[in-house]
């Protein structure tokens, strides 16, 4: 071959590789607690962001003390041996959240999920880069080993969400409950899709959400979707 294609082909082998796309890398991963096959168990997998390699040891602490803390809790310290639990070790570049809304000057942090708080404008809702967990999820454990998945945020400030993952911050501030108390509460959003019930929240009755289970316009007993 002469130098002349020798040139082209690896100009064409150095852009074919650089457009493929790339294999997002297995995370360590840990089974907390193993009670049978995956098949017909369900089971959990914790995330943590925020939490820099310096800081592995406060995530597994911090995991460890959400997974003591749900297993304390009905139904599931009665169904606990139909429950296996997976964390996935997690390390970010900095630590904490992104905090946009932080004055007089935004938080901006590069983590492995982006957790961001003030989503959706909501001073306390996180959100983070499902998309990045997915794979994150999906390149280190089995498909049947992330039925409920649980993102850990190392952060001070008070915060959370629920959706495809549950979220929460190991805040420090004060409130009337713990941080895993709050990670507790969105795993009814995502396991349970329950809605919240606020004393003292906004009732909207022109809206009624398909996919929650204890919600309902219905005043028949016989006929509101949690009848048994």
């Amino acid at each position: 071959m002469n130098n002349a294609k020798t040139i082209v082909v690896c100009i064409l082998v150095f852009f074919t590789c650089a457009l493929m796309p790339q294999a997002v890398r297995a995370e360590p991963y840990t089974t907390i607690t193993n009670n049978g096959d995956s098949a017909n168990r369900l089971d959990i997998v914790i995330l943590g962001d925020g939490y820099t390699s310096a800081e592995m040891g406060k995530y597994r602490s911090d995991a460890q003390s959400f997974v003591d803390y749900f297993f304390a809790q009905m139904p599931f310290s009665t169904y606990k041996n139909y429950i296996n639990v997976h964390r996935i070790d997690v390390v970010s570049a900095e630590s904490g959240a992104n905090k946009p809304d932080a004055q007089p000057t935004p938080i901006v942090k590069n983590t492995a999920l982006s957790a961001t708080y003030n989503c959706d404008g909501k001073f306390q809702l996180i959100c983070i880069n499902e998309s990045a967990a997915n794979n994150i999820v999906a390149a280190s454990v089995a498909a049947n080993q992330g039925d409920l998945r649980v993102v850990i945020v190392n952060d001070t400030r008070y915060g959370g969400g629920g959706g495809r993952y549950a979220v929460a911050a190991t805040y420090s501030t004060p409130n009337p409950d713990t941080w895993y108390e709050a990670l507790m509460h969105e795993t009814g959003h995502t396991l349970g899709l329950l809605r919240d019930e606020y004393p003292n929240g906004t009732c909207n009755l022109s809206i009624v959400p398909t996919n929650a289970v204890n919600v309902t316009k219905n005043t028949a007993y016989l006929s509101i979707p949690w009848f048994y």
